[in-house]
């Protein structure tokens, strides 16, 4: 979701379409880099 708030001290954000819900959490399908689709408002 654009412009959707985000957790103090995050780092990223995953694209759903990139992740897979298991019955303990969320696992990746792909490499998730600090900066990666997120750009800290100033």
């Amino acid at each position: 979701m654009t412009g959707a708030p985000v957790p103090e001290g995050c780092e990223a954000v995953v694209m759903q379409e990139q992740t897979e819900q298991m019955d303990n959490g969320v696992r990746f399908t792909a490499e998730v880099r600090s900066g990666q689709k997120y750009s800290p408002s100033r």
